[in-house]
């Protein structure tokens, strides 16, 4: 999904659940701050983990993005 938003021109800003396995805060303002674009390996360990907690969120996922400035 990554390398989609960046063919497209589209800036990655937040995932539910997070790329980086961090718990999502009620606080948390998904739309002011991108999120630092996570590594591969990240994401890796974030979805193993996921896979070893038996995969309560059922493989759903939202990506939020915005189209870059030209």
């Amino acid at each position: 999904m990554l390398e989609w938003f960046e063919q497209c021109g589209i800036e990655f800003i937040a995932s539910i659940p997070t790329c980086t396995g961090s718990p999502l805060l009620r606080t948390e303002r998904l739309f002011d701050q991108p999120e630092p674009h996570p590594t591969r390996m990240a994401r890796f360990l974030t979805q193993a983990g996921m896979l070893l907690k038996g995969g309560a969120e059922g493989g759903l996922f939202i990506m939020i993005g915005r189209k870059r400035a030209q």
